[in-house]
């Protein structure tokens, strides 16, 4: 079943735009298999367990998420939900990347380490409190995306969405210190990580994989081989991730026109910046700024 129809099938299941959608889980005794499916977009899969457990299927593995766990599942456009007990109660939230990105104005406060962890083990044991923290926000956005009358839901679900990213960093980032007091250090990780903290810093300005092996001191070739063997993605696909999240936010935030942005984002011309946003997103500056599409 593809997204768009399963959210019409379910009325536990919120959505705010065609980037985000959260679905709450509980007691689910009439549950049938279902096959979420994003067609061709690739999606981020956030799942919540506070009691119970459930099966699901991702990229052709099969993984059992018992109480207390939260997993995430990325790099692909599907995710199949096998079975679930019949005492469940999780959160199901799927988003795709330039959701969170256009919120935090294209700086996510989750560490890359966290991205290249998680690509690895996605599921992860927290401690009961941890996951009644994260449940109680999810709860707070689920509320928001319930009320359609509500003359400012897409902000209200924003700010929660918000509240609910810094806290899982926060949860993360300290296990990642935690972790760095007895780690040996990994010098290609090294390099991925300064990577990954220059883009933001000069992503609106330098687009090119030379400017980064240079900043860092290597071969385009060898910067690119580390950046695709540890996400899975090239220097470039990050940097144009990363510009789309900039302008994206800047269209939603300012009345700047596209001459302006266009300098901004160091395009020749706004021919130039409205060719890379419609090859990067599927749609226009024009349809974005018209309210016709959400992010």
């Amino acid at each position: 079943m593809i997204i768009s129809e399963y959210i019409r099938s379910k009325s536990e299941c919120h959505t705010a735009g065609n980037k985000f959608l959260i679905w709450k889980i509980s007691n689910n005794k009439d549950f049938v298999p279902c096959f979420m499916d994003g067609e061709t977009e690739f999606l981020f899969f956030h799942l919540l367990i506070r009691g119970g457990s459930m099966v699901v299927r991702h990229d052709g593995n099969e993984y059992h998420i018992d109480h207390s766990c939260y997993a995430v599942f990325m790099d692909s456009s599907k995710l199949e939900i096998e079975s679930m007990s019949d005492n469940i109660q999780a959160y199901l939230m799927w988003l795709a990347p330039n959701y969170a990105k256009s919120i935090t104005n294209g700086i996510l406060p989750l560490s890359a380490s966290f991205v290249l962890k998680r690509r690895q083990t996605p599921i992860d044991k927290l401690e009961q409190h941890l996951v009644n923290l994260l449940f109680q926000r999810m709860d707070c956005l689920w509320e928001c995306c319930m009320d359609k009358q509500h003359l400012y839901m897409k902000e209200q679900v924003k700010h929660a969405f918000l509240m609910w990213l810094l806290d899982l960093a926060n949860i993360y980032n300290r296990m990642e210190d935690n972790d760095h007091k007895d780690a040996k250090p990994d010098r290609k990780k090294i390099l991925f990580v300064e990577f990954m903290k220059l883009l933001p810093i000069h992503a609106s300005e330098e687009h090119s994989l030379g400017f980064y092996a240079s900043a860092l001191c290597v071969t385009p070739q060898y910067l690119n081989r580390i950046v695709k063997n540890y996400s899975g993605k090239t220097v470039c696909e990050w940097i144009y991730q990363t510009l789309v999240g900039l302008i994206t936010k800047q269209l939603e935030t300012t009345d700047d026109s596209m001459q302006k942005i266009a300098m901004d984002f160091h395009f020749v011309d706004q021919s130039a910046l409205a060719k890379f946003y419609k090859r990067q997103t599927g749609y226009t500056l024009t349809e974005y700024k018209k309210g016709k599409v959400h992010i």
